[in-house]
């Protein structure tokens, strides 16, 4: 089962690390979000916090980067980590994979752009390659597992 970004642990500073689809749309309310969360420092091990800053690191370098196909090794690079620290910060606070939230992020984002898209001007595999997805048969299963319908029928249903 494919876990959603947006499905995190009850945890509210966890739960507030969490970049959700309206934090895509306005990349000022990724920034307040940050800014919240550094108030609860205090609050934190230094692990804890160690973990959240390379999780907060990561996480706006793939916003930044959406589109393109980012690799494990670039957000090692952004966060100044190893691959296997990258790992744990995700799992911990995240409960999945760097690649797994890079994955859920870019469906997310692709569903958003469909949802507001125009039917007739649009095509699912233009929104889907420039989202970072390039093999349409696991994209659309993904998305089809993710959100219990085809980016076809999401694109047609108009709001």
């Amino acid at each position: 089962m494919v876990v959603s970004p947006l499905d995190l642990p009850p945890d509210p500073l966890v739960h507030q690390a969490a970049v959700t689809v309206s934090d895509l749309r306005d990349p000022t309310s990724v920034g307040q979000s940050i800014a919240v969360l550094n108030q609860d420092v205090v609050k934190l091990s230094t692990s804890a916090l160690r973990g959240r800053r390379i999780v907060q690191i990561s996480v706006n370098y793939a916003i930044l980067h959406f589109s393109e196909r980012i690799h494990v090794s670039e957000l090692c690079e952004a966060a100044g980590v190893s691959e296997r620290t990258l790992q744990y910060a995700f799992k911990e606070l995240l409960g999945m994979s760097p690649m797994a939230y890079l994955n859920q992020l870019r469906l997310h984002r692709v569903r958003q752009i469909l949802r507001s898209a125009d039917y007739v001007s649009t095509t699912v595999s233009k929104e889907a390659t420039r989202c970072g997805f390039w093999h349409f048969g696991d994209f659309s299963r993904a998305y089809k597992e993710c959100f219990g319908e085809s980016p076809s029928d999401t694109l047609r249903r108009q709001p």
